[in-house]
């Protein structure tokens, strides 16, 4: 009996370490880990752009400085705008009550207008893309959903805030990217028989909003937007939209179309005073009266007196804080000057704002390197628009002062640089260009087929390469080429050469061959030409900096015989096809 009482004993805690050992073992096999997206530091919007103005610095993930968060911190805010009408790129905008911003993604879509959400920033950067503030990951790819974004609500609703077009001219630091309601507003009588975009060509295109005192901003719409064929209403009233930038030039970003309500009378618009004079050509410019009075023309000569400038720079090359006319050397600031109907003229209302570009007219106009241009008589040749809230001149592509400047009218000679020789192969590698000056290799053609341009040497850590662009040209159109030295192809030889783009807006490089050209400088363009770009592998993107370089890969040339040339041509434009191209490593050798 007592045997049966132990063995009792010794079953229950048996059973009962079982029963704890079972309890223990965690059976759950098939549900994974749930992935914590840190929140660490919180911080504002305020806060991330005061980062990127105190302590930002250049990266190589393009041209632009920028702000890495390399430490867990979190920002909080209202989506405002989204990719759903596709006239936001992958692109969408948060705001909080300190500020409003803009976040590149990496795909577009997942994140809707009204969503609350937290923005894990470890591995991202705050940089400024054209002016405008933007968060991006710190290769440029885009910020990515699911790693970085919590939505924290949704249909979260944030009212646009009133403004004027004159307050966001004047305060573009606090605008920019904020969700704002403009009214009593109309669309420039010449804008009103277009539509928004083209949606045809899908090119993105620019109109013009304008109150009653003629202050004006953009209006920008992508050729992908579901509204780009949508008729520029006719009539006045509000719109709300998202307020961008695009280095001086303020613009607006229409949500979606019921957003634009115009369906009052059209208003009369006021203008500046003096009597208006020329019809706006080279032989007879406008005065700044009449300037000031057709507030829409494009591709008008200007003509007045240099009388100051726009100061955005202090004597230290400090940014100010609210840029301000000035009539008094010295001056600080070189990319603008101002004209006006008189040498003393002190008005800011009776006068003309001209955007000057870097390059030839810079050097020549600006009145910090050239202060004994004040109250000379100048004309430029741009379009008329608003400029630092004032009537402005931009887009300028022409001067003329004491005889001499641009006429961008008059045709440009094309002129050939160097002398052709032939070699038995070719290897590259630019180690001998001069950063910045048009390209002369032995044995290289270099031509300026159309516009001023040819490709020019260029270096960028400690690495030489050549580049041709259409960015702040001068001429409406450009086409530059490169041609290789002829190479004998007595024994079969491959083609090899590696590509960089900056700022991609367009396929603007083409690769030919020649075996007829015979090197002489006259005959270059009578020569046949075979387009082999589709042989080759050519950089692509991204739109917003640089990329990195490309190999063509080799493309083989033994259907050729005799003397080969290989041609590079760069096409584009001062508009709109504006990408860089670099080439480096070009090899002719043997297969």
């Amino acid at each position: 009996m007592k045997k049966m009482k132990q063995y009792s004993k010794i079953m229950t805690v048996i059973i009962a370490l079982a029963i704890v050992l079972f309890a223990c073992v965690d059976d759950d096999f098939d549900t994974p880990p749930i992935r914590q997206i840190p929140t660490g530091d919180v911080i504002t919007i305020e806060n991330i752009k005061t980062l990127f103005n105190e302590e930002a610095e250049f990266l190589n993930t393009g041209t632009e400085d920028a702000y890495l968060f390399d430490y867990d911190a979190s920002i909080y805010g209202t989506v405002t705008m989204d990719n759903e009408t596709d006239n936001s790129y992958r692109t969408f905008y948060i705001q909080d009550n300190t500020g409003a911003i803009a976040v590149y993604q990496d795909v577009s879509g997942g994140i809707y207008i009204g969503d609350s959400v937290r923005i894990y920033l470890r591995d991202l950067v705050v940089m400024q893309y054209s002016g405008l503030f933007q968060l991006n990951s710190k290769i440029g790819d885009g910020v990515n959903v699911d790693s970085n974004i919590v939505k924290m609500g949704f249909n979260v609703e944030r009212n646009p805030e009133a403004a004027t077009i004159d307050q966001i001219l004047s305060n573009k630091e606090y605008y920019q990217g904020r969700l704002v309601k403009i009214s009593d507003v109309q669309f420039v009588d010449t804008d009103t028989s277009k539509t928004f975009a083209n949606p045809d060509d899908l090119e993105t295109e620019n109109r013009l909003l304008q109150d009653n005192l003629d202050n004006q901003i953009f209006v920008r719409t992508s050729g992908y937007a579901n509204f780009a064929g949508a008729n520029v209403p006719d009539g006045s009233g509000s719109i709300i939209a998202i307020v961008g930038q695009y280095n001086s030039d303020m613009q607006l970003y229409i949500r979606k179309l019921g957003e634009v309500e115009m369906d009052n009378a059209r208003f009369d618009v006021g203008g500046g005073g003096g009597t208006g004079e020329g019809t706006g050509t080279f032989d007879d410019p406008y005065n700044v009266a009449n300037a000031i009075s057709n507030s829409t023309d494009t591709e008008v000569w200007v003509e007045g007196y240099l009388v100051g400038v726009y100061e955005t720079v202090d004597a230290s090359g400090n940014t100010l804080s609210d840029f301000t006319p000035s009539f008094t050397s010295p001056f600080y600031t070189s990319s603008n000057v101002i004209i006006a109907d008189s040498d003393s003229e002190t008005d800011i209302s009776n006068c003309i704002v001209i955007q000057v570009p870097s390059g030839d007219i810079r050097t020549a106009v600006n009145m910090v390197d050239n202060p004994g241009n004040l109250g000379k008589i100048i004309k430029f040749k741009g379009d008329r628009l608003t400029y630092f809230g004032e009537d402005g001149l931009k887009n300028v592509n022409g001067y003329w002062l004491d005889g001499d400047g641009i006429n961008p009218e008059d045709p440009v000679d094309v002129v050939v640089i160097g002398t052709s020789t032939v070699v038995s192969s070719l290897n590259e590698d630019f180690s001998g260009v001069t950063a910045d000056q048009d390209f002369e290799g032995t044995g290289w053609l270099n031509a300026n087929v159309q516009g001023e341009r040819y490709w020019q040497g260029k270096e960028f850590d400690s690495n030489k390469y050549i580049q041709a662009t259409a960015y702040n040209a001068t001429a409406d159109n450009i086409e530059s080429w490169v041609v290789t030295p002829g190479v004998d192809l007595s024994t079969p030889k491959k083609l090899s050469f590696d590509t960089n783009t900056g700022y991609y807006k367009h396929a603007g490089l083409t690769v030919y061959v020649s075996t007829d050209f015979d090197g002489n400088n006259s005959n270059l363009f009578s020569a046949t030409w075979t387009d082999i770009t589709s042989s080759a592998t050519i950089a692509e993107g991204p739109s917003d900096s640089y990329g990195t370089w490309v190999n063509s890969g080799d493309i083989d040339l033994s259907a050729y015989s005799g003397t080969i040339y290989v041609m590079f041509k760069y096409t584009g434009d001062n508009s709109s096809n504006t990408t860089t191209f670099q080439l480096d490593n070009v090899k002719v050798i043997d297969l």
